[in-house]
Formats: C-alpha cells, structure tokens, sequence
C-alpha cells in the first residue's frame, strides 16, 4: 500500500495507451521510474488519457512523447515506437521546422498552427487528414515551463470545404477566362471523346457554332488527312498514356475553306488521377501557312529558273557563306553541293587569281556593296575558263542585309577577241606607221623637173603602196597572192598590147613581204615606163619566178625587159627606184637584188626569203 501512494495511481483510462502507460519500464527513459514524476506531470497524463481530443505531452529537456490514443491514431505507424522517445529521435526530419515552435513554447509562449496535413487511419484506410495544432507551456511545481502540450483539433472538413470553394471559384475563373478568351479552346471528354466545352474563338476558327460541335468529336471538325493523328493522340491521352500533345492540323469549315492552326493539348486528371478530360488551346496559323507555301513556291521558280540559267547563279548569306549554287555550275566545274556550298566554290578557282577574288568579296560583302570580278574558273575537264562574276546585295524589308545574288559566265572567247582585237589595234597601229613612213620617205626622195611631173611621181607610189594595201585587207591580212599583186601593180603600165607577161607558180606572199614587194614591182614598171622597154612601142617586160625550200622557203623572182632603147652604160646616178629597191628588197626583206644593165635592157634579179626576220624601215632610207 506504501508503495501505490508513493507512485500515485495512474487513470485507467485511455485503454490502448494507458495500457502502454502502466506496462512500460520507464527507468530506462529520460523521465526515469514512473513514482519519480512530478505530480503534474502525472495530473497532465491523467487529463490527456481522458480526453477525446488528439493530445501529446513533450516533457523534460529531451521534450519525450507522451500522448492520447487520439494522437496514436495521427502517428498511424509510429506508433508505440514514439511513446516514451525524445520527439528530436522519433522525428529528426520535422525537428528544422518545428524547433522554432518549441524553442517559442519552452519561453513561455503559446502558439497554433492551423492545417497541418497528415495521413492517419480510418477503418484501417490511410487518409488525408488536416488538423490544427494548439502549443501551450506546461509548469512544473516551481513555476517553471517543463513541457509542452500539444492539443490536435481535426479540420479536415474546413479544410476540404475551403478546397472546394477555392475550386469552385478556379473553375469559375477558368470558365470565364475560357469563354472570353481570344484564343481558340476547347474541352474533349475522356471517356466519351466528345467535346463538352467550346469557345466563341474556336467556334470562329472552325466556322461552326456551339450547338453544331458540343457532343460531337472534334474530328468532324478536322480536315479528314489529320484525323488519324489527331485521334490516335486523344486516345494515348484518354487512357493516361500521355500527359500533353502538340501538332499542327488543318480544321475544315463547312464551306470548303480550310484553316490551319497549332494546337497544344494538356491532360486534366481528378483527385484520383484518373484522367478526365483534355483541354486545348489552338492558334491560327494559316496566313503563316500560305506565306510558307508562297515562299517554297517561290523558292522552287528560283531553283528552276537559275538551274536553267544560261548562266551560273549564286547566292549567299550574310557572313558571305554560300547557300546555293545553280546546277550549271556544279556542271560547270564538277563539283557538287557538298564541295561547293560555304566557301568550297574559291576551290575552283585559278591559284593565281583565287586570293584577289577572296579578298575583293570579302571586302565588298563588309560593305554591302555590288561588286563584279574576272577570274580564271577550273572545267570539269580541268581547263582554266575565263569567268565574269557580277553579284548585287540583298536587303530585307526592314533594310537587313541578307547576302548577295550573283552570276557568274564564261568570258573566254571575249576575252580571245578582245585580246585578238587588241592585237589587230596595235598591228594596225604599227602597219599605219609603216605606210605613213613609206609615204613620208617617197614624198622625201621623190625628184621631178616640174611640179606635175613631182605630183604624178609621188601619186604612182602611194597609189602602189595602196594597191597592196588593198591586197592584204580583202583577205585579211593573211598574205597576197604574188600573181595577183604584180598584176595590181604592172596594170596601169600593160596597155592594150598587153606587153607584159607573168609567169610563175601560185604563190602566197606573207603580208610581211607584200607591200615591200609591190613598192619594188612598182619602181621596175616605173622606170621601164620612163626610160626602158615600155617607154617605146616594140618594147617588152617579162616577170618570172619561182619558189624553193617550201612555201616558207626563199622566193626568186627575175625582170627582163627587152625592145627598148639599147643601154649603152648604166646610170651615172642612182635614183628613187633603186634605193627602193635596195631598202625594201635587202633592207626590209633581207633578200638581194641585182641590176643587170645589158644592151637589150634592163634585168632585175631578186631573192625574198619569205620566212624573213623583220628588218629596217624604208623611211630610214635617204
């Protein structure tokens, strides 16, 4: 009897955790022996045990767990371990949060928290439970704060009533959001497919009102090639598969005009996860649609038109790299997309002329400025062509610089007649020197008694230099034919009893040789005229030749005159002709010639080597 009023008698109250109070050993717990507590701890036990509220005594500095078979029911499968632990051991995971709390109580502090979630048991379910949490300080004997007691009041059902309210009014927002919205929505039913919520965007969209889609799929509003997809991903969704779905689909009206939109699909699930219904938000994209189809169209005109470009095209970005190259140019150089595009196509250009192209590009597309560039281009067959590269820059509509377009064409042959022409200019050029001199030589040299006689001298040698000239040109400067030039020449001097005779094999005199040739023929004739066998009627010229060593060979060519006045001596004086004959046959032509001045007249015998290498002029002559 001593010993039950010395530990006092404990409730036998509480049934499963009084139960647990009075069986357990509690010498080996911080508390110590039960008779050793203070009585109000004891009282404190007695009122927690008796109370139908959750209730949980933290005592002492370890603040061990004492608590109500209400609690027990919170703590679920911490429970018996719990009771009789220091609360920091049992639930080191809460302690960050709650130590504040404690710290607070333990000064003498009261506090709440209000909806504490946990998940207790109920009939042996778990369950969602929140409660509100009471703290109070305990005292001890002295006065002192030697505990805290911890009162659970549920308020689950405030709790799930503020829920559903606060839904309600979210679903009342979204709804008024939904239907005012000018994005095109709308809400499918998981379990039937149908749509169960439209709004007036999507109705505009499809060209449908509200009566004609509720209930029904929204298939039927969907162009028949998009249906397949669109179902097959509504499906997924409707069983759980897939939480979100976006594509772009074609949406036909009921007047045969087609929209296009992108539409982003989200999974709604209710409280059990179980999927609802699918809510989608979709936007018009149809003017971007036919932009994109006009550009490919576009596009597709360009590729056919530079692909059948008598040209080659190209065109760049705006760092100068390559984007396109027309199919005659990878038929030009055989090179191919893969080795052309970016800055490939500098590979096939000439060595030479590849670091100055690079640079004059470079340097342009710095500047956006138009630019155009000759440059040697490799063929597939590894010939080096001429090319002209001309390009001009693009520009955005906001003033952009895009890159360049440009084409590039073969400029061989304009370039081998623009060298030809170049040539023929300074050929002429020199030609006209010559003859200018020749004309300058014969007005200096040319000696008549009268001014008549001094004017029919210098018109009969330029009249002959003319004559060749003629020659040559009508068979562009090719060369004479040697018959037809001292015809030409003899012509004014034959007369009607044709007393001079040509005879010879056909040959073609350079044009190196022609003129020089004709101003000697000229000279002969000239001066058989004046003084040998064509200055009286019986009298004769006889022109023979012949040609060794081939038609470069050497040209020999003899004048006879015969039937003139008997020569008794030759000339005291050596005249105009005769240096003609010296300057142009030995002088320019590198030949010789010889007079022979026999009784019966004068023999001319001259050698022209035709291949000559080109020598003094006649205006240095005199």
């Amino acid at each position: 009897m001593a010993a039950e009023a010395r530990q006092g008698a404990m409730p036998a109250s509480g049934q499963e955790v009084g139960a647990l109070l009075r069986g357990k050993d509690w010498s080996a717990t911080p508390l110590g022996p039960r008779e050793d507590w203070p009585p109000g701890l004891r009282a404190i036990i007695e009122l927690i045990l008796a109370s139908p509220l959750p209730m949980l005594v933290l005592w002492g500095p370890e603040l061990v767990q004492l608590y109500n078979d209400g609690y027990a029911a919170i703590l679920g499968a911490g429970h018996p371990f719990a009771f009789g632990q220091p609360f920091r051991t049992h639930r080191p995971e809460t302690w960050p949060s709650m130590a504040p709390v404690c710290a607070a109580v333990l000064r003498g502090e009261a506090r709440s928290v209000e909806a504490q979630k946990r998940v207790i048991l109920r009939r042996g379910i778990p369950e969602e439970a929140w409660f509100d949490l009471t703290f109070s300080p305990l005292r001890d004997e002295a006065g002192s704060v030697a505990g805290i007691l911890l009162t659970a009041v549920e308020a689950t059902a405030r709790v799930r009533a503020q829920a559903e309210a606060s839904l309600r009014e979210t679903e009342a927002a979204f709804c008024a959001v939904f239907d005012q919205s000018p994005v095109p929505m709308h809400e499918t039913d998981c379990a039937t497919g149908l749509l169960v919520r439209v709004n007036a965007a999507f109705c505009q969209l499809v060209g449908r009102c509200a009566e004609d889609l509720l209930g029904h799929p929204v298939s039927e509003a969907t162009h028949p090639e998009d249906r397949e997809a669109n179902l097959a991903a509504f499906r997924r969704m409707a069983r759980g598969e897939q939480a979100s779905y976006e594509a772009e689909k074609r949406y036909l009206r009921p007047d045969g005009t087609v929209r296009w939109a992108r539409f982003s699909s989200a999974l709604v699930r209710d409280a059990s996860g179980r999927p609802l219904r699918t809510v989608a938000v979709a936007q018009d994209i149809t003017e971007r649609k036919e932009a994109e189809a006009a550009l490919r169209e576009s596009e597709a005109r360009f590729r056919a038109m530079a692909d059948d470009a008598p040209v080659m095209v190209w065109v760049t970005d705006p760092t100068g790299t390559s984007t396109f190259l027309g199919r005659s140019w990878y038929e030009f150089t055989g090179q191919t997309p893969e080795t052309g595009l970016g800055f490939g196509w500098l590979d096939a250009i000439h060595p030479e002329d590849r670091e100055e192209v690079d640079r004059t590009f470079l340097a342009a597309n710095a500047r956006h400025e138009a630019f155009r560039l000759e440059y040697r281009l490799r063929r597939s067959d590894g010939e080096y062509r001429w090319a002209m590269d001309a390009a001009v820059p693009r520009f955005g509509e906001g003033g952009e610089f895009l890159g360049y377009i440009g084409s590039v064409i073969d400029i061989t042959e304009r370039k081998a007649a623009e060298e030809r022409q170049a040539l023929l200019t300074r050929e002429v050029n020199h030609r006209a020197k010559n003859a200018l001199a020749v004309v300058q030589a014969a007005v200096r040299l040319t000696r008549a008694p009268d001014v008549p006689s001094y004017v029919r001298a210098v018109e009969g040698r330029v009249g002959a230099l003319a004559r060749a000239h003629t020659l040559l040109a009508q068979d562009r400067w090719a060369g004479a034919d040697l018959r037809a030039l001292l015809e030409g020449e003899l012509a004014p001097f034959r007369g009607a009893g044709q007393r001079v005779s040509l005879e010879g094999p056909r040959v073609a005199v350079p044009a190196s040789v022609a003129q020089p040739l004709g101003m000697a023929a000229h000279e002969l004739a000239t001066n058989a005229v004046k003084h040998g066998a064509l200055s009286v009627p019986g009298g004769y010229v006889s022109v023979t030749w012949r040609l060794s060593g081939g038609p470069e060979g050497v040209l020999r060519l003899r004048w006879v005159e015969t039937g003139g006045p008997p020569v008794r001596r030759p000339p005291a004086h050596r005249g105009f002709g005769s240096r003609v004959l010296e300057a142009t046959l030995r002088g320019q032509l590198g030949g010789s010639v010889s007079l022979a001045w026999e009784e019966k007249g004068l023999v001319c015998e001259m050698e022209v080597p035709l291949s000559r290498a080109p020598g003094p002029d006649l205006a240095a002559e005199g």
